[in-house]
């Protein structure tokens, strides 16, 4: 409850000049509350093919040998300020060859896939020649997507050790002109366990959260699979106060009150 109106009635009141105190908890609502959250448990996005769509109360990306299959739903465009979390984990990374398998998740101003130029602020996620694998922010204007390998901007991320079944969060911070990238081992969005940021000029339109793939030109015989989940957008700030449902609103312990003969 907010601003609550409270009254108490008891025979053991004190009355007089008696001193004594008063404290209480009470459940608040979160002082942010997300613009727009899924968990996944009904499917309200917009599909290109089914490569890329909710399944199993997830969204499930694959990139195999096809390029450009999206995903997406509407958003209140971030021209200024926003906030974005969601839940990473690639289930099947597997192949051998040269060719590039990709997948991207970020805000967009454009349902099309990641071969049209667009204004775009995401994640790329990136595997080839098995094992090796990477993860890079990347801010767009009016460009085609990049690999991932080549930005290489969270270089942690990059390795030539399998990565089936890793999950992690991940987080994009819009604050004007500059974008960070921040990639977490909990679901809490404590500290980051990596963070990229950079500043790109002309970004404007994102009103969308998209989520495309891209198989890059050599031969690769395997299937690149991601689930995404538990998404979070908060537009016009860029950050969210943790929330503490157990809030103590009248703490007033060491307060005395005198209370009148009438009480």
């Amino acid at each position: 409850i907010q601003s609550p109106d409270l009254s108490y009635t008891d025979t053991n009141l004190p009355d007089g000049t008696d001193d004594f105190s008063i404290g209480s908890w009470v459940k608040l609502d979160p002082q942010n509350p997300p613009t727009y959250e899924d968990d996944f448990s009904t499917d309200n996005w917009t599909d290109k093919s089914s490569n890329i769509g909710v399944n199993n109360n997830q969204l499930e990306a694959i990139s195999e040998f096809n390029n450009d299959d999206t995903s997406h739903i509407e958003l209140s465009a971030c021209d200024t300020s926003c906030l974005l979390q969601f839940k990473g984990s690639y289930t099947n990374v597997y192949g051998s060859g040269s060719s590039s398998k990709l997948i991207y998740v970020g805000l967009s101003d454009s349902a099309t896939g990641q071969s049209t130029s667009k204004d775009f602020a995401g994640f790329i996620f990136e595997q080839w020649n098995m094992p090796k694998y990477a993860i890079s922010g990347h801010s767009v204007n009016g460009a085609t997507l990049n690999y991932a390998s080549t930005l290489n901007n969270l270089p942690s991320y990059s390795t030539t050790t399998a990565q089936t079944d890793k999950t992690y969060w991940y987080e994009i911070v819009r604050n004007g002109d500059t974008f960070t990238y921040n990639v977490y081992l909990d679901d809490t969005y404590g500290t980051p366990d990596g963070t990229y940021s950079e500043t790109v000029t002309g970004i404007t339109g994102l009103d969308k959260l998209i989520v495309t793939n891209r198989d890059g030109t050599g031969t690769n015989s395997g299937t690149f699979t991601m689930d995404i989940d538990d998404i979070v957008f908060h537009n016009g700030v860029t950050s969210v106060p943790v929330y503490n449902p157990n809030t103590k609103l009248l703490g007033l312990n060491d307060v005395t009150f005198n209370v009148g003969t009438t009480s």
